[in-house]
């Protein structure tokens, strides 16, 4: 039964990786027009990493960008983010017993997280993070389940 789990897991990895690789591919492209695309791009990369998708061209494209031209840009979008809006969106959900919101926020959150530790920029999250853990201590029982079947989803 678990050998049936990992592999199906490891299918579904494949697959989010190919997903993460073609929005990563296409936003290089373009190239990132404003901050919250800078930290996308960020974010998807991050996300490759974490996926064991490190040694592919598209990546390598991304370090290029981020080490290059872009480290100016990452810079002010890490500068101008605002964590005030994403914890103002997982308070909401907490206090409205919002299950679809509670789960965005906390995407939102992980995309984040992704995108600082691509970016050598964990340090601007720890505050946030810790206002978020207090905000998930006051959620609901349910909501609180929630939280935890998110983190095992992702550590699969």
């Amino acid at each position: 039964m678990d050998f049936t789990r990992n592999r199906v897991t490891r299918v579904s990895m494949m697959d989010e990786l190919r997903v993460l690789l073609r929005q990563l591919e296409e936003l290089l492209l373009v190239g990132p027009v404003d901050e919250d695309e800078c930290l996308e791009l960020a974010a998807l990369a991050g996300m490759i990493e974490n996926l064991g998708g490190s040694a592919t061209a598209t990546l390598d494209k991304a370090r290029s960008w981020r080490d290059g031209w872009g480290s100016k840009r990452l810079a002010e979008a890490w500068e101008t983010w605002d964590e005030q809006e994403l914890l103002e969106a997982l308070k909401k959900a907490v206090t409205q017993e919002d299950a679809a919101g509670f789960e965005e926020a906390l995407l939102d959150f992980d995309e984040l997280m992704n995108a600082a530790n691509w970016c050598d920029q964990e340090a601007l999250l720890l505050g946030p993070l810790q206002s978020a853990k207090v905000l998930m201590e006051q959620a609901p029982a349910a909501l609180q389940a929630q939280a935890a079947t998110l983190l095992e989803r992702s550590a699969s």
